[in-house]
């Protein structure tokens, strides 16, 4: 990734990074010689640099009456960084409420692609809330791969989650109950008459989570909605008195 790049997704515009990085080789320099190394006019640079100024990013000094500029430390961009989120820490509590309240609507966010649909496991570590989940053990290691799920079901067992699943009775299913006995130690099997393939859902908090892997590449989507995730726990609660330990 470039430098600039990455000034940039701090939060600074892209003629401010290219400012900064030009004025860092420069050492000190006039706003003239500043406006031709990135080839703005001198009135634009001048406005950018005052601007600059006032977020620290930019210092000057007179000598023999002339301005010179000169950027401030790169360390500074991480005591910003360090500031700002100084700044946000007493406004959480605040702004979690506000979510709270404005949140009626059902959101949905959706994942496509093994990596994006890995966000939402972890989502459900992130929420630490208890689980309930249907999964199709030989699609989800497929489709996501052992580490990405090992790991998960380490997180479960690191954060003491507990964790029902209901699954079908394959080799795969029962060869990861021997490997990880206590995440996985509440575990039924799906009876036989009913088939399950290349889906996944889990249930955790009031959100619902489902995963496809059906298609070329795996997709999900993670559902928050109290109303939903409470009839989806009805019916897994229902699937769950209907499963058996063998």
């Amino acid at each position: 990734m470039r430098i600039q790049n990455i000034i940039e997704q701090l939060g600074y515009p892209k003629n401010q990074a290219k400012i900064y990085l030009a004025s860092l080789k420069m050492g000190e320099a006039l706003v003239s010689e500043i406006a031709e190394r990135v080839d703005y006019p001198r009135t634009t640079a001048t406005e950018l640099l005052q601007a600059m100024h006032r977020q620290g990013l930019m210092n000057y000094y007179l000598k023999r009456g002339k301005k010179y500029w000169v950027a401030q430390n790169p360390d500074s961009l991480m005591a910003s960084l360090k500031k700002r989120e100084e700044m946000l820490k007493p406004a959480l509590p605040i702004l979690h409420q506000l979510k709270r309240k404005t949140s009626a609507a059902t959101t949905v966010s959706c994942f496509t692609g093994p990596a994006e649909v890995k966000n939402i496991l972890a989502d459900i570590i992130e929420t630490k809330h208890h689980l309930s989940a249907i999964v199709c053990w030989d699609d989800f290691l497929e489709g996501l791969g052992k580490r990405a799920i090992f790991d998960f079901l380490g997180n479960l067992d690191e954060y003491f989650l507990e964790c029902r699943i209901i699954c079908p009775k394959t080799a795969i299913a029962v060869a990861m109950l021997r490997k990880y006995p206590r995440p996985l130690r509440h575990v039924r099997f799906i009876p036989q008459t009913l088939s399950l393939k290349s889906a996944c859902q889990f249930i955790y908090s009031d959100k619902i989570a489902f995963m496809a892997f059906a298609g070329k590449v795996p997709s999900g989507a993670i559902m928050a909605d109290p109303y939903l995730s409470q009839t989806q726990a009805l019916l897994f609660d229902s699937l769950w008195q209907l499963s058996s330990h063998r």
